[in-house]
């Protein structure tokens, strides 16, 4: 015989909708069948991890912050990677880049930071930047790998790196030394 669920005793109807449904079915089984409802109360519970996890994934993404980027004759808009995550994550697996914009690498101090190209699917110019804001080394036209990765390692320390679409470095004819201006808005250091 199944349990029937009064609505002002707390039943089924003061539950949340997902709650419900799960607990419906539970009710509704035959006997000997209640599998189903434990079978699918941990696939509901699954399924509500996978969306927040999803959730959290999205909201870092919406929440990318960007940054205007001067040359001497020259702006773009850069997204910002200042954190370990946006720094490890880059613009990998990104199928294009749109003209004059970038990624910008923001670090807390000056060393020689390492890149590589694994996992991307577009060729890029690399621009290493000093702390005083002034081009120090050039990559142009670097390649994704696809089995084995060089390491790209600037020629002195560095404190912001560049990333822009390959040809960005020649058709705006960047040089060493150059001045670079960043929109200190959004980078305080």
């Amino acid at each position: 015989m199944r349990k029937k669920l009064h609505p002002a005793k707390g039943g089924i109807q003061n539950l949340p909708y997902e709650v419900s449904v799960v607990r419906k079915v539970f009710y509704l089984c035959p006997p000997g069948y209640t599998f189903l409802y434990h079978k699918i109360r941990k696939t509901a519970g699954l399924s509500f991890i996978t969306v927040f996890i999803f959730s959290l994934f999205s909201l870092t993404q919406a929440e990318s912050l960007t940054t205007k980027v001067c040359f001497k004759n020259v702006c773009l808009i850069a997204e910002i990677a200042d954190d370990n995550f946006k720094r490890q994550q880059g613009l990998m697996f990104r199928k294009s880049l749109p003209e004059n914009e970038g990624m910008l690498f923001v670090f807390d101090e000056e060393q020689r930071y390492s890149f590589w190209m694994k996992n991307m699917f577009i060729p890029l110019d690399f621009i290493w930047i000093s702390k005083d804001k002034r081009i120090i080394d050039i990559m142009t036209d670097v390649k994704p790998c696809v089995d084995a990765c060089d390491n790209l390692i600037p020629k002195e320390k560095v404190k912001y790196v560049l990333e822009v679409n390959s040809g960005f470095v020649s058709k705006h004819k960047l040089n060493l030394g150059d001045q670079v201006f960043l929109d200190t808005k959004v980078l305080l250091n």
